[in-house]
């Protein structure tokens, strides 16, 4: 049991661009399971490259080489997530404002049938 603990302690571990292989190596399996093509088949058997990077990060040793990759691979992907995760806060504010727009919309509505201003009513269903 602890050749066994010596051993986990000696690896390198799961990083982010070991997520990234094998993300891409189970999205690749997924796609090229759905066609029984020999060509497709053949396709899958290169999607398991990502895969055996995974395994190969993980597993390796060598911490000071794995931890370099890692750090350039996070430097080309965090651009694209920070744009990623601009883009999803946009819309959840355009969302917002248009909740609050109809919101208020509706309010004016309910104010103006309740006080039985039906002209108000009517011109506010038009705009």
């Amino acid at each position: 049991m602890k050749r066994l603990g010596s051993f986990f302690d000696e690896i390198y571990g799961f990083d982010g661009m070991s997520s990234f292989l094998l993300f891409i190596s189970v999205i690749l399996n997924l796609v090229t399971g759905m066609w029984p093509s020999q060509a497709v088949n053949n396709f899958n058997l290169i999607s398991y490259l990502p895969l055996l990077g995974c395994i190969f990060r993980v597993f390796s040793r060598n911490h000071e080489r794995r931890a370099h990759e890692n750090e350039c691979f996070l430097k080309l992907a965090r651009p694209l997530c920070e744009n990623i995760i601009e883009k999803r806060e946009e819309q959840a504010e355009a969302k917002t404002a248009f909740k609050e727009l109809l919101h208020d919309h509706y309010h004016e509505l309910g104010q103006a049938y309740a006080a039985k201003n039906f002209e108000a009513f009517e011109r506010l269903l038009k705009a």
